[in-house]
């Protein structure tokens, strides 16, 4: 589950687009996409959308689809990783936003789902995090004499409508 240093576009996003439930396959922890945003970049009102702000990682906007929003829109100033980036945002956005629905989705499903309370190694990291599967929520957890918690309820946070084609003048072409 190491993650790959130099991942290509299409390895974080599906082009599935972004409605009903997802996939959550132990497969799908393991390589986690965020799926495509039902929006549509040509609606995007841009005489009442501003800027935000910007970073290392891109810019964001506020943004409207027509009349509908505001929604938050972040622009990524790279598409692409290089071989020689330890760090990619459009990466670690992407699969820490697919993970985070994923578990969001099983919790709503299935409850409890136990976890190891205080995991001390990659493999119960790892198993906490398969935890959330479907292979796995039809298991038992390992009996072991480590104290497993029950997730009690998911964190309120913001809710991300998935990836959009954007190809600003020069720019980068996924949000």
């Amino acid at each position: 589950m190491a993650p790959n240093l130099a991942p290509s576009t299409h390895d974080l996003i599906r082009n599935m687009i972004n409605k009903g439930d997802a996939s959550c396959t132990a497969a799908d922890f393991r390589l986690p996409r965020l799926r495509r945003s039902r929006f549509d970049a040509a609606d995007i009102n841009w005489e009442r959308s501003s800027l935000v702000g910007g970073g290392r990682d891109g810019y964001v906007w506020k943004v409207w689809f027509g009349e509908d929003g505001p929604y938050a829109l972040k622009v990524f100033w790279d598409a692409e990783s290089s071989e020689c980036d330890s760090y990619f945002a459009l990466q670690r956005e992407c699969q820490n936003i697919a993970i985070l629905q994923m578990i969001e989705m099983q919790m709503k499903r299935a409850a409890p789902i136990l976890v190891y309370a205080n995991p001390a190694t990659k493999e119960d990291a790892i198993y906490n995090l398969l935890a959330f599967a479907d292979e796995q929520l039809q298991k038992l957890p390992p009996v072991r004499d480590v104290e497993m918690t029950p997730i009690p309820a998911f964190p309120r946070i913001a809710k991300c409508y998935g990836w959009l084609p954007f190809r600003p003048p020069g720019g980068s072409k996924y949000t």
